[in-house]
Protein backbone atom coordinates (compact mmCIF):
# COMPACT_ATOMS: atom_id res chain seq x y z
CA UNK A 1 0.00 0.00 0.00
CA UNK A 2 2.68 2.33 0.76
CA UNK A 3 4.19 1.75 -2.73
CA UNK A 4 0.68 3.43 -4.61
CA UNK A 5 0.88 5.96 -1.74
CA UNK A 6 4.22 6.67 -3.02
CA UNK A 7 3.68 6.12 -6.65
CA UNK A 8 0.49 8.82 -6.70
CA UNK A 9 2.15 11.17 -4.65
CA UNK A 10 5.61 11.02 -7.41
CA UNK A 11 2.64 11.11 -10.35
CA UNK A 12 1.21 14.36 -8.73
CA UNK A 13 4.70 15.96 -8.49
CA UNK A 14 5.46 15.22 -11.57
CA UNK A 15 2.17 16.85 -13.50
CA UNK A 16 2.72 19.59 -11.15
CA UNK A 17 6.80 20.04 -12.25
CA UNK A 18 5.31 19.20 -16.12
CA UNK A 19 2.91 21.97 -15.98
CA UNK A 20 5.56 24.70 -14.39
CA UNK A 21 8.04 24.04 -16.87
CA UNK A 22 5.68 24.66 -19.69
CA UNK A 23 3.96 27.90 -18.11
CA UNK A 24 5.43 29.47 -20.17
CA UNK A 25 5.31 27.68 -23.57
CA UNK A 26 2.17 27.77 -26.16
CA UNK A 27 1.20 26.81 -29.86
CA UNK A 28 -1.41 29.11 -32.04
CA UNK A 29 -2.63 28.76 -35.13
CA UNK A 30 -4.46 31.30 -37.86
CA UNK A 31 -6.59 31.11 -41.04
CA UNK A 32 -7.30 33.96 -43.62
CA UNK A 33 -6.62 35.69 -46.31
CA UNK A 34 -3.16 36.51 -48.40
CA UNK A 35 -2.97 39.23 -50.99
CA UNK A 36 -0.02 39.31 -52.99
CA UNK A 37 1.21 42.81 -54.19
CA UNK A 38 0.98 41.50 -57.86
CA UNK A 39 -1.73 42.34 -60.25
CA UNK A 40 -1.70 39.16 -61.92
CA UNK A 41 -2.38 37.01 -58.79
CA UNK A 42 -5.62 36.25 -57.18
CA UNK A 43 -5.86 36.34 -53.41
CA UNK A 44 -5.78 32.89 -51.44
CA UNK A 45 -6.80 31.29 -48.17
CA UNK A 46 -3.35 30.90 -45.80
CA UNK A 47 -2.71 29.51 -42.63
CA UNK A 48 -0.05 29.11 -39.91
CA UNK A 49 0.77 27.36 -37.42
CA UNK A 50 3.24 28.62 -34.46
CA UNK A 51 4.87 27.63 -30.94
CA UNK A 52 6.33 29.75 -28.92
CA UNK A 53 8.08 30.82 -25.55
CA UNK A 54 6.48 34.18 -23.48
CA UNK A 55 9.92 35.45 -22.13
CA UNK A 56 7.82 37.63 -19.71
CA UNK A 57 4.67 39.79 -20.32
CA UNK A 58 5.96 42.13 -23.04
CA UNK A 59 8.67 39.61 -25.00
CA UNK A 60 8.14 36.10 -26.83
CA UNK A 61 9.81 34.03 -29.24
CA UNK A 62 8.12 32.07 -31.55
CA UNK A 63 8.34 29.78 -34.81
CA UNK A 64 6.31 27.80 -37.83
CA UNK A 65 4.92 26.64 -40.33
CA UNK A 66 3.43 29.41 -42.77
CA UNK A 67 1.59 28.63 -45.97
CA UNK A 68 0.33 31.59 -47.72
CA UNK A 69 -1.58 29.96 -50.01
CA UNK A 70 -2.34 28.78 -53.84
CA UNK A 71 -2.55 31.89 -55.97
CA UNK A 72 -4.09 31.30 -59.99
CA UNK A 73 -2.10 33.87 -62.30
CA UNK A 74 -5.07 35.97 -64.09
CA UNK A 75 -3.20 37.03 -67.37
CA UNK A 76 -4.31 34.98 -70.53
CA UNK A 77 -1.64 33.70 -71.92
CA UNK A 78 -1.13 32.45 -75.46
CA UNK A 79 1.82 31.28 -76.69
CA UNK A 80 2.02 29.13 -80.49
CA UNK A 81 -1.70 28.20 -80.21
CA UNK A 82 -1.21 26.86 -76.48
CA UNK A 83 -3.22 28.40 -73.90
CA UNK A 84 -1.33 28.50 -70.79
CA UNK A 85 -2.66 28.77 -66.75
CA UNK A 86 -0.21 29.02 -63.52
CA UNK A 87 -0.60 28.25 -60.32
CA UNK A 88 1.84 29.38 -57.66
CA UNK A 89 2.12 28.09 -54.04
CA UNK A 90 4.24 30.47 -51.42
CA UNK A 91 4.80 28.18 -48.40
CA UNK A 92 7.49 28.32 -45.44
CA UNK A 93 9.38 28.23 -41.90
CA UNK A 94 9.33 31.70 -40.22
CA UNK A 95 11.11 32.65 -36.52
CA UNK A 96 9.88 35.67 -35.32
CA UNK A 97 10.61 38.00 -31.82
CA UNK A 98 6.94 39.34 -30.29
CA UNK A 99 6.92 42.76 -28.72
CA UNK A 100 3.34 42.95 -26.57
CA UNK A 101 1.79 45.80 -24.62
CA UNK A 102 -0.96 44.89 -22.26
CA UNK A 103 -3.87 47.60 -22.91
CA UNK A 104 -5.74 45.86 -19.94
CA UNK A 105 -5.63 42.76 -18.18
CA UNK A 106 -7.39 40.79 -20.68
CA UNK A 107 -6.61 42.67 -24.00
CA UNK A 108 -2.81 43.36 -25.62
CA UNK A 109 -1.67 44.71 -29.06
CA UNK A 110 1.38 42.94 -30.55
CA UNK A 111 4.35 43.43 -33.19
CA UNK A 112 6.57 40.80 -34.56
CA UNK A 113 9.38 41.08 -36.87
CA UNK A 114 11.92 38.21 -38.17
CA UNK A 115 12.52 36.04 -40.76
CA UNK A 116 10.95 33.46 -43.26
CA UNK A 117 12.70 30.62 -45.09
CA UNK A 118 10.20 30.64 -48.50
CA UNK A 119 9.17 28.39 -51.13
CA UNK A 120 8.24 29.66 -54.35
CA UNK A 121 6.32 26.97 -56.47
CA UNK A 122 4.76 27.77 -59.64
CA UNK A 123 2.61 25.06 -62.01
CA UNK A 124 2.44 25.82 -65.52
CA UNK A 125 -0.13 24.22 -67.78
CA UNK A 126 0.21 24.52 -71.24
CA UNK A 127 -2.98 23.05 -73.82
CA UNK A 128 -3.82 22.82 -77.06
CA UNK A 129 -6.69 20.84 -78.83
CA UNK A 130 -6.19 17.72 -77.25
CA UNK A 131 -2.53 17.94 -76.18
CA UNK A 132 -1.63 19.28 -72.68
CA UNK A 133 1.76 19.11 -70.84
CA UNK A 134 2.64 21.26 -67.81
CA UNK A 135 6.02 22.15 -66.13
CA UNK A 136 7.36 22.78 -61.67
CA UNK A 137 9.55 25.35 -61.14
CA UNK A 138 10.47 25.79 -57.60
CA UNK A 139 12.81 28.77 -56.21
CA UNK A 140 13.53 29.46 -52.39
CA UNK A 141 14.75 31.69 -50.09
CA UNK A 142 15.08 33.89 -46.70
CA UNK A 143 13.53 37.33 -46.07
CA UNK A 144 11.99 39.50 -44.04
CA UNK A 145 8.47 39.13 -42.12
CA UNK A 146 6.65 41.49 -39.77
CA UNK A 147 2.96 41.86 -38.60
CA UNK A 148 0.90 43.41 -35.59
CA UNK A 149 -1.96 42.00 -33.96
CA UNK A 150 -4.48 42.29 -30.90
CA UNK A 151 -5.22 38.82 -28.50
CA UNK A 152 -7.98 39.16 -26.05
CA UNK A 153 -7.82 36.58 -23.50
CA UNK A 154 -10.90 34.04 -22.80
CA UNK A 155 -9.09 32.06 -19.85
CA UNK A 156 -5.89 32.15 -18.47
CA UNK A 157 -5.09 29.22 -21.07
CA UNK A 158 -7.12 30.24 -24.13
CA UNK A 159 -6.60 33.52 -26.02
CA UNK A 160 -7.98 34.27 -29.65
CA UNK A 161 -6.03 36.83 -32.02
CA UNK A 162 -6.25 38.40 -34.79
CA UNK A 163 -3.39 40.00 -37.20
CA UNK A 164 -1.72 41.56 -40.41
CA UNK A 165 1.68 39.94 -41.62
CA UNK A 166 3.69 40.88 -43.71
CA UNK A 167 6.33 39.12 -46.13
CA UNK A 168 9.40 40.62 -47.97
CA UNK A 169 9.58 37.50 -50.84
CA UNK A 170 11.80 38.10 -53.65
CA UNK A 171 9.28 37.00 -56.04
CA UNK A 172 6.01 38.72 -55.09
CA UNK A 173 5.81 40.42 -51.27
CA UNK A 174 2.31 38.97 -49.86
CA UNK A 175 0.14 40.62 -46.97
CA UNK A 176 -2.17 37.98 -44.77
CA UNK A 177 -4.64 38.96 -42.62
CA UNK A 178 -5.95 36.33 -40.06
CA UNK A 179 -7.71 35.26 -37.16
CA UNK A 180 -7.20 32.32 -35.15
CA UNK A 181 -6.44 31.03 -31.37
CA UNK A 182 -3.74 30.87 -29.07
CA UNK A 183 -3.31 27.90 -26.41
CA UNK A 184 -1.09 28.56 -23.55
CA UNK A 185 0.48 25.81 -21.27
Amino acid sequence: MLNIKWLLASGFALSLATQSALADFYVRGTGGLSTPDEDELDNALGMSAQAGYQINKYFAVQGGATYLGSFDFEEELDFDGFDEDATISIYGAEATFVSSIPISEKFSLYGKAGIFAWEFEAEITASSGNTEFSETETIDGTDAAYGIGGEYMLSPRLSIIGEANFYDIDVADVNYFGGGVKFTF
